[in-house]
């Protein structure tokens, strides 16, 4: 490869920008946005839901914020630290974001209201667990063949070079 195109190929821009403004903007903002609309309930509904109705709105909120977190921290990592460690923590954490914050509220469901339990699981529930896997699936592939990326990151050749240079 020319080493001007090597160049071009290089930093965060492109689709990689792309991803670092989803991961660390739109994805956070979406959670938030989400969190509230699923939590306003009218107070029949929380009052028929018990007194775990309370533990359960703080619990979510708690799962939430760490999922913004840690999106945030991700998206500041690739594109402030350009390392072949850094693609391995991105594509750990692309998944995690996608399922660890359903999982914890599957869970926190589960053990707040078991009675209705079945429901989670009810109507789309196949539907909404198979999207789960759409967003991670196509940046992981991204990330696997992007040449900026591979650039941008490193791998091997770019750890010879830092030892040998």
């Amino acid at each position: 490869m020319a080493e001007q195109e090597k160049d071009a190929l290089y930093g965060v821009g492109g689709w990689l920008l792309f991803l670092v403004v989803i991961i660390g903007i739109i994805s956070p903002l979406r959670v938030l946005v989400e969190t509230a609309a699923n939590l306003n309930i009218d107070d029949a509904t929380a009052a028929s839901l018990g007194p775990n109705w309370g533990t359960y709105v703080g619990l979510t909120w708690v799962i939430a914020a760490l999922s913004v977190v840690g999106a945030i921290w991700l998206a500041w990592r690739l594109y402030k630290v350009h390392t072949p460690q850094t693609l391995k923590i991105a594509k750990v954490g692309l998944w995690a974001l996608a399922f660890a914050p359903s999982l914890a509220d599957m869970a926190t469901s589960a053990l707040l209201f078991p009675d209705i339990m079945g429901a989670y699981f009810g109507g789309d529930f196949a539907i909404q667990f198979a999207k789960l896997f759409v967003f991670p699936t196509v940046w992981t592939l991204y990330l696997f063949k992007s040449r900026r990326v591979a650039n941008t990151y490193g791998g091997a050749e770019k750890d010879a070079h830092d030892i040998f240079a």
